[in-house]
C-alpha cells in the first residue's frame, strides 16, 4: 500500500527543513502574528525575516533572502 499524502510531505520536510521550537509569553505569539499579516506575511516567515534583520544589524553582514535559501555576501 502506499504512503499517504501527509506522509510524503512529512518525510519532504523532514529532509528539507530543521524545526525550532520557539517559547514566547502568553500573548506574544497574536501580537507578532497580527505584525507578520500586515507585512503579507506567515509568523513563520514573520520570524525568519526578523532573526535575519538582526543578523544583519549585529554582523553587518548582507544576507540575501530567495527561495527560502539564505546566501552571504561579504
Amino acid at each position: 500500500m502506499g504512503k499517504t499524502s501527509a506522509a510524503v510531505k512529512n518525510k519532504y520536510n523532514d529532509k528539507n527543513y530543521d524545526r525550532i521550537a520557539l517559547s514566547v509569553p502568553k500573548g506574544d505569539k497574536d501580537k507578532y502574528k497580527a505584525e507578520a499579516e500586515k507585512r503579507n506575511m506567515s509568523l513563520n516567515e514573520f520570524i525568519r525575516f526578523c532573526v535575519e534583520k538582526e543578523m544583519w544589524y549585529t554582523y553587518k553582514t548582507i544576507i540575501y533572502f530567495q527561495r527560502g535559501l539564505f546566501y552571504e555576501m561579504s
